[in-house]
């Protein structure tokens, strides 16, 4: 089993984004990054028959809470924007 990576360029600038799974036949996933296309990723991770439990979002470049509206509204969001609950 390795780890999958999925490399998409996003947004009308073409801002890398990542989707990491354990293995390719994971059902949990990572989106590194997210742009502004949630549609295309929901539809990438739907092909994979995998789920979002975790949005990262790297400190390379400032951080664009507006590039996160589309997401807003899927079931997952809640991980872009609030501390893990235990």
């Amino acid at each position: 089993m390795s780890l999958a990576v999925e490399r998409y360029e996003l947004g009308p600038i073409g801002t890398n984004c990542y989707v990491a799974r354990a293995a390719t036949t994971a059902a949990e996933a990572v989106v590194i990054d997210p742009g502004g296309n949630a549609i295309e990723l929901e539809r990438e991770l739907a092909r994979f028959g995998a789920a979002c439990v975790a949005i990262l979002i790297t400190p390379r470049r400032p951080a664009r809470p507006s590039t996160w509206a589309p997401w807003s509204g899927s079931r997952w969001s809640e991980s872009a924007t609030s501390p893990p609950q235990n």
